[in-house]
């Protein structure tokens, strides 16, 4: 995210996303940043390049500076002046002031942006000092694991669907799931939600069934409504039966392609794997799609990612060879 949008918000997005209690960096603001930072060492700066094609794409810089009071003295003197006793040799240093700031540069301009932390005054925990406008190259949505949109919202994006005469791409996909499903529609009683018709059975709203279902609505209705953007997806397997995994991954992959969505979607289910490499050959799509294997280099300690091609993938994947970052 803050690869395509540095702003503020996406700082604060990612710190909600990690469940982060910002209170408490009030009095700590030295805290404040560093999980936005390897091993929290925020001394090196964070570079992030994203390439959209020719000549279109975003750099970003992240760098942390501080303010600190003079070291305490915590030595003690004689009436002489003569050094009698030193408590502590290591000076404290207090930490007053932490600023995060962002520099991005593009072909359409640059931005930068400055947020600070202070710990004396609460108003002023997020200072947006510099900033200007950002108009991301493309738009990014992050689903993250156990994430459930409210009912209202998808029944709102449903209705963008149907007046584009798409409505039937939620049915094609709900199907995967369950084939007894007959029809999709929304109905709004007090307020619009989307419900499920099934072969013989009364309506019933989609709140109402399981995490797959909720699940895929949102992320066809993402991509459906929003062509061109970035949707990032954590532990995309989550709810999805390995018996539908192959079928589902078609679906996405298909749907993508014809919305030019990029996806980055997350696993560790060697399934969820497995289904992804099976269904990128069913479609004919090996050349547009790729498996990225993270692991920590014993060397450097840092995390890397390596990209795989399909029939690699397939070949680690039939002669049992480490494929997931394994040791």
């Amino acid at each position: 995210m803050l690869g395509n949008k540095p702003t503020f918000d996406s700082i604060g997005f990612l710190q909600q996303l990690r469940n982060e209690e910002i209170e408490q960096y009030f009095g700590n603001p030295g805290l404040a940043w560093e999980n936005l930072f390897f091993q929290q060492n925020k001394k090196m700066s964070i570079k992030i390049r994203s390439i959209y094609g020719v000549n279109l794409g975003m750099d970003v810089d992240i760098s942390c500076t501080e303010l600190v009071k003079k070291p305490l003295d915590k030595s003690s003197k004689n009436m002489n002046g003569e050094l009698t006793r030193i408590l502590d040799n290591t000076p404290i240093l207090e930490i007053t002031e932490s600023n995060l700031l962002i520099k991005s540069k593009s072909p359409n301009g640059s931005v930068t942006n400055e947020l600070k932390v202070n710990q004396q005054e609460k108003p002023k925990f997020f200072n947006r000092a510099l900033e200007k406008p950002v108009h991301p190259i493309r738009e990014v949505f992050l689903i993250p694991t156990g994430f459930k949109k409210r009912a209202i919202i998808l029944a709102i994006e449903f209705d963008s669907l149907k007046l584009q005469n798409n409505e039937n791409t939620v049915l094609e996909a709900f199907k995967i799931i369950d084939d007894s499903i007959e029809k999709v529609d929304t109905i709004s009683h007090r307020e619009p939600r989307i419900y499920i018709f099934r072969k013989g059975e009364k309506p019933q709203p989609l709140n109402f069934f399981g995490d797959a279902l909720n699940k895929i609505a949102d992320l066809i209705l993402r991509i459906s409504n929003n062509p061109n953007c970035i949707l990032l997806i954590d532990e995309i397997e989550n709810g999805i039966h390995h018996d539908n995994q192959q079928e589902f991954w078609q679906m996405l992959i298909k749907l993508a392609v014809a919305k030019d969505v990029q996806i980055f979607a997350t696993s560790h289910s060697a399934e969820m794997i497995g289904a992804f490499q099976a269904a990128a050959i069913a479609n004919k799509q090996e050349e547009k799609v790729r498996f990225i294997e993270m692991y920590k280099s014993k060397r450097t300690g840092e995390i890397v990612g390596d990209s795989v091609d399909m029939e690699t993938l397939a070949f680690d994947i039939q002669n049992k060879n480490p494929y997931r970052g394994e040791e």
